[in-house]
């Protein structure tokens, strides 16, 4: 009797333990799933969109930052009298923070996206009362809705970038929208007869409300103008913008011209440099596992077998891992967040949270970051962020005046920037250019003889050229296409 109670005992024993090791493993595969497992349960991308979600899973508490999205420029037209904000962001960013509520509703699900015509688009530019939202390229509404933190219930039909936004009451003084892009594709967006669509008030009194606003600028739309090489939304400025001259520093190249390095600083001291240090830091990399030399290129290279990144003396950095590395900069680490698996709307997020390690540093606090461009390939996204300064765009002749950023699904596993300050300057310039913003826009397009040239011109507004980092530079109106 007593040797069948041991069996007994041990027999529980044995399946309590089994029991213990089976919950042990069902735990693990919830912590760490199976490749399988992953691959199935991941939200599917459509590549000819770039935006995903899923439903399933809960957004982060991390939100987006909307300093890096900002229209360029505003137009209000009331009896038909055009006012824009170009040049003024303090100006653009009030009135885009009460507009925004209508482009977001427009972009609901109480909307349906269908394609239009640019006859359409002319007719609405024709009409007494409407708003018109400029962008600096054509941007997916999805990630235009993503910035402004709206991740549910969007508008049916179809998808479309947007580079112009036309808002506008349809004949029952609903709101209504169209959307053109880069390529002078035309969509509408039309309110749903089954769902409640916003009544928004445009007549003339409710618009001119806003121009109490200081920094409006007088203008006209280019289809009443002359000018047909414009787009015929371009609100062309008929008085001068007010614009100062800047200066633009680079904390990068301004390292390798200090004159310790000159006079024949090491690399081991070029790479204790708090400036390079910082930036190590930044991208988590331990500069005492790197190797470190220098390239025929007298750029400063940090290698090991999963990552690179690269500093050049002209003001560029450049970070990649290899092919089958893990990303180090995790987007779970950049949103805080426990879970592996992420919707788009996240990804944007992370990426803004990883400009803000930038700011202070190697971003100006009050420069201006904005969302250029964004691309999915190879199940990869791409965002380019350009410099502006009071939404006039900033070229270098030295490098690319953007930020890079390419995500994957786990991580950023690719970035190249040239880190910039910009700050107003009060020293006096001398005008090496012919046509400097201190003209009106109709005398410069005159003076710059645009239609011999026979070719589309997305805009034309005031651009900064740096062609020498800190020394002050004046804007001077150009083909935004051509990027002078």
């Amino acid at each position: 009797m007593k040797r069948l109670t041991e069996q007994i005992k041990t027999l529980t024993i044995a399946i309590l333990v089994f029991s213990m090791l089976f919950l042990w493993g069902k735990n693990m595969q919830l912590r760490f799933p199976a490749v399988n497992q992953v691959a199935e349960g991941r939200p599917v991308l459509d590549s000819d969109f770039w935006i995903f979600t899923d439903s399933t899973t809960p957004h982060t508490d991390i939100t987006v930052d909307k300093n890096y999205l900002s229209p360029t420029a505003i137009t209000l037209i009331t009896n038909g009298v055009a006012r824009t904000s170009a040049t003024n962001s303090t100006l653009t960013s009030r009135l885009w923070n009460g507009i925004d509520k209508l482009a977001l509703e427009v972009f609901s699900s109480a909307y349906e996206c269908k394609s239009s015509t640019l006859d359409e688009w002319s007719t609405v530019l024709l009409k007494s009362d409407f708003i018109l939202v400029d962008f600096s390229s054509s941007l997916p509404y999805m990630t235009l809705c993503a910035l402004e933190n709206k991740t549910t219930e969007f508008a049916s039909g179809e998808l479309c970038s947007v580079k112009t936004l036309a808002l506008y009451p349809d004949e029952n003084n609903v709101l209504s929208a169209l959307s053109i892009d880069s390529e002078q594709n035309v969509y509408a967006f039309r309110p749903i007869k089954e769902a409640s669509a916003m009544i928004y008030d445009f007549n003339s009194n409710n618009l001119t409300a806003y121009t109490v606003n200081k920094g409006f600028i007088p203008s006209t739309l280019a289809i009443n103008t002359s000018f047909e090489a414009l787009p015929k939304h371009h609100a062309v400025m008929t008085s001068a913008p007010t614009l100062k001259a800047i200066t633009v520093s680079n904390p990068i190249s301004s390292l390798f011209y200090e004159a310790s390095y000159t006079d024949g600083m090491s690399n081991s001291s070029l790479i204790s440099h708090p400036t390079v240090t910082r930036l190590l830091d930044i991208f988590e990399i331990n500069p005492a596992t790197v190797g470190v030399y220098t390239d025929a290129s007298a750029r400063l290279v940090f290698i090991n077998s999963d990552t690179r990144i690269v500093i050049d003396p002209a003001g560029s950095v450049e970070y990649a891992i290899s092919r089958d590395g893990t990303p180090q900069i995790l987007t779970s680490s950049l949103l805080e967040s426990d879970r592996s698996q992420f919707s788009s709307f996240e990804q944007v997020n992370a990426a803004t949270h990883f400009l803000n390690l930038l700011k202070g540093v190697f971003i100006g606090e009050k420069t201006e970051l904005m969302l250029d461009r964004v691309s999915h390939a190879s199940e990869k996204t791409e965002y380019v962020f350009s410099y502006f300064n009071q939404l006039c765009r900033i070229s270098c002749t030295q490098s690319e005046a953007s930020v890079r950023l390419v995500f994957d699904d786990i991580g950023l596993v690719e970035a190249s920037f040239t880190p910039l300050t910009v700050v107003s300057t009060k020293e006096s310039v001398d005008d090496r250019h012919s046509v400097v913003a201190s003209i009106s826009e109709s005398v410069a397009i005159i003076l710059s003889s645009i239609n011999k040239a026979g070719l589309p011109i997305d805009d034309f507004r005031p651009v900064y050229i740096c062609e020498t980092y800190d020394t002050p530079t004046v804007p001077v109106w150009a083909t935004i296409t051509e990027r002078t």
